[in-house]
Parts: C-alpha cells; structure tokens; sequence
C-alpha cells in the first residue's frame, strides 16, 4: 500500500480516487452496504450535474424519495439553494429524457 501511494498519490490523490486499505478480519458486508449509499456530486466548471438516483426496477415511490435527497442535499449546499436549480431531468440510460416541473 505503502507503495501505491507513492506511485499513483500524485495522480489520484487529487481526484479523490485513492484505495482505502480494509483490515483483513473487518466485516466487508457493513463496507460495501455503506458504500452503497454513497452518492457523489461534483460541481466544478460545469452548469450542470448528474447523479445516479436509482434503477428501472425500482419502485415509482422510492426513485422519488431518492430524487427529493438529492434535491434537499443541493439545495443545502447551493449559496442560493432552489434558486439555483433551473431544472431537472430524469432518464434511463438510453431512454428519452423526462422533465420535471418545479
């Protein structure tokens, strides 16, 4: 590891793309279920930002409720917070983009 960071911590340290060691006896299943959970939004130079909030076999209810975290955790985050958001957008990967009204 020791190694890893000396080579690759010039190029992915400030993309924040660096591996984190786990201890040989940790519990994996409590790390990737937190992991799971993650949901990253970058905002650098661009006017807009795009975040996974689901998949197609979810439930209508739930890709709600995920879209809603995601709007509140922006809009905390945002110096104007709602104001702003111009607009969202939903779509699958290759489907039609669906527009939601604000």
């Amino acid at each position: 590891m020791a190694a890893v960071g000396k080579v690759l911590g010039p190029a992915l340290g400030p993309r924040g793309k660096m591996p984190m060691p786990v201890p040989p006896n940790a519990p994996i299943e409590n790390i990737v279920a937190r992991h799971n959970k993650i949901v990253r939004v970058r905002i650098r130079d661009q006017l807009n930002t795009q975040c996974r909030v689901g998949s197609e076999d979810m439930p209508n209810d739930e890709l709600a409720g995920n879209i809603q975290a995601v709007i509140s955790r922006l809009e905390t985050r945002l110096p104007k917070g709602l104001r702003n958001i111009h607009e969202i957008g939903v779509k699958t990967t290759m489907g039609p983009l669906v527009r939601i009204e604000m």
